[in-house]
Order: structure tokens, then C-alpha cells, then sequence
């Protein structure tokens, strides 16, 4: 008998020292750290296989891009809003046509880049701030929803070094928001700018 109440008392302070289980609100608070985490990691992000469809700038039918399966480097801490899971690309920068374009060099091709989010109303300073930012330059080329507007552009946000071109335009005041569906992914963002 007193063999039988030792094994007890022994599973019971046991099982008194042994970790709680976590409850639902550690669970959730878990899961959000680890969202945040992955969000602001520094570790490279890979493009993902899927042809996309885009213009030719020599006005010919709409050509295929493949994004490059390169490494990127994290993305400017500024550009929290961008969606993770969309296309990436590298390009050159070959021409700045105005404060909301670009025309980029991917592989052997040319294309017509409008910058999401923004408009720059034919504003002469917007050309020449985002010249600056961006003229002859590496960017990262970041899809939202669309692919191509209208006209035949890519709709993409920009990455430059450590800039998000779209945003430091609109934070500079050299252009105006812009916000048009589908591509609303950094709306929130950039309705915060005053």
C-alpha cells in the first residue's frame, strides 16, 4: 500500500512540474510573431516559376517575362505593405519617361513599367526625383494583382537599393496617390502619407 501511494505521489508532483499546455491565445500570438518574422526576414525571397505576359516595347504582340529564380535581397524595411507571394523580377532601368514610369531591360527585352499606387499628374520635379532614384539603375520589379494595365504596362511597385520608389515618390511629395483596383495591397500605407 505505501508503494502504490509513493507511485502516486510521484506521477502527481511529476506531472505538477511537467509544461503547461499552451492555450489558444499563446497559439495566436505565436502565429503572428511568426508572420511578422517571416514579413521583415532578411533572407532572400525566390521568384517563382510562372510566365507572365507583358508588351514588347517595339510594339509587337505581348511577349513572355519569366522571372528570374535569382535570390533577392530583403526588401527596404519601408515596403511592408508589398504582397510576398507575387512575382519578383530584376531589371535594368533604360529610360525614365516620366515620374511614374519606366522603361526596363529584362533578359533581351524591353518593357513599359507604370508604378502602382501612384500618379504623378505630368509633374516636371517628379520626373527628375525619380530619375534620380532610378536612372540606369538594378530595380526589383514587384507584381500585385495585375500584370498589365490598359495601355499594355506592367503595373508593378519598384525596389532600388533600400528605396521603395513608389513610396519615397509619394512621401517626397513629387506625386499623388493613385489607388485603383486590384492593386490595393499597399493602399493602406500610402493613404497614411499626408
Amino acid at each position: 500500500m505505501k508503494r502504490i501511494l509513493g507511485m502516486t505521489a510521484l506521477v502527481l508532483l511529476l506531472a505538477a512540474c511537467a509544461p503547461a499546455a499552451p492555450s489558444a491565445d499563446d497559439s495566436a500570438v505565436q502565429t503572428a510573431v511568426a508572420a511578422l518574422l517571416t514579413q521583415q526576414a532578411p533572407a532572400a525571397t525566390e521568384a517563382t516559376q510562372v510566365e507572365e505576359t507583358a508588351p514588347d516595347l517595339s510594339g509587337g504582340a505581348p511577349t513572355s517575362i519569366v522571372p528570374t529564380t535569382e535570390s533577392f535581397p530583403g526588401l527596404p524595411a519601408e515596403a511592408t505593405c508589398v504582397p510576398l507571394g507575387t512575382d519578383r523580377v530584376y531589371a535594368t532601368v533604360v529610360d525614365v519617361p516620366s515620374g511614374d514610369e519606366a522603361y526596363v531591360q529584362i533578359g533581351d527585352q524591353r518593357f513599359y513599367v507604370r508604378y502602382i499606387g501612384v500618379d504623378d499628374g505630368n509633374n516636371p520635379s517628379a520626373l527628375e526625383a525619380n530619375r534620380a532614384l532610378i536612372e540606369g539603375k538594378q530595380v526589383v520589379l514587384v507584381r500585385d494583382v495585375s500584370d498589365v494595365d490598359q495601355y499594355g504596362r506592367l503595373v508593378r511597385y519598384v525596389m532600388v537599393d533600400d528605396a521603395f520608389v513608389n513610396l519615397r515618390l509619394l512621401q517626397d511629395r513629387q506625386v499623388f496617390k493613385s489607388i485603383e483596383e486590384p492593386d490595393t495591397a499597399c493602399e493602406r500605407l500610402f493613404n497614411s502619407i499626408p
